[in-house]
């Protein structure tokens, strides 16, 4: 899936900048509950279980923050305007990366096995197993997820 933004950025004593934001992204099956992570913090994974859910994969983000051509001529403001957009792009970037995240927890992966939202019912006591996207040029894009058994809980010993 591709996202293209073309935003602007309100600053209080520079020029405000335009910033362009291409993100792309794959999608990932993975076992287990889905790691959570709080600022400062290393990802934490809330539960495990032998349930699947959809995670970003080959994500790809480039960050372009511009401005306008006549703040570079004003005489002092180089500096600043190099700094503001080092840190602008980075912050870009963290913005970016952490709504790919989310919009595939949060939305596409909840969207499956909820029908009355439009998503598709899986089958009975199965979970997801793979999922992609396709691109259809006569019937555009969609988003596709196959459905395998469940797998029995694992046996608390082992004989």
């Amino acid at each position: 899936m591709k996202i293209a933004l073309r935003l602007k950025k309100k600053l209080d004593w520079l020029p405000d900048p335009d910033v362009d934001i291409d993100a792309s992204f794959g999608l990932q099956v993975v076992q287990g509950g889905p790691q959570l992570s709080f600022s400062g913090l290393p990802p934490l994974t809330v539960w495990w279980s032998l349930h699947h859910h959809l995670e970003p994969a080959d994500v790809a983000i480039s960050t372009d923050l511009s401005f306008p051509r006549w703040a570079w001529l004003v005489p002092g403001l180089g500096a600043f305007l190099t700094q503001a957009r080092l840190q602008g792009e980075q912050a870009a970037r963290e913005s970016a990366t952490a709504m790919v995240a989310e919009a595939v927890q949060q939305l596409l992966d909840p969207w499956f096995g909820l029908p009355f939202i439009g998503g598709p019912k899986p089958p009975p006591k199965s979970d997801k197993h793979a999922a992609w996207f396709f691109v259809d040029p006569v019937h555009g894009g969609m988003l596709a997820t196959t459905f395998c058994p469940e797998l029995p809980p694992f046996p608390a010993h082992l004989p």
